[in-house]
């Protein structure tokens, strides 16, 4: 059983072209388009500006989430929650 060959194919993995307009990702092309940006640096200043203020807000949400669950009122035996004396 020493003598064990494997005969599986090799296979080639070429790297996707860059995009036509050069190496900017399609997030900043978008964010130069709506005018928001003049180049791909400045397009990606605002792209990390939005990460960092959608960080900041999840951060919130979660924190103000933990709230103790509102005290109980108390019912007197035998009346009924809601109805008028």
């Amino acid at each position: 059983m020493a003598n064990v060959e494997f005969n599986e194919p090799s296979y080639t993995v070429r790297a996707a072209a860059p995009a036509a307009g050069g190496s900017s990702s399609s997030f900043s092309r978008l964010v130069i388009k709506f005018g928001l940006a003049k180049d791909e640096k400045g397009a990606q200043m605002v792209l990390l500006g939005i990460a960092v203020i959608a960080i900041v807000l999840a951060v919130f949400v979660l924190i103000g989430s933990h709230h103790s669950a509102p005290a109980p009122i108390p019912v007197e035996p035998g009346a009924m929650p809601g109805a008028m004396p």
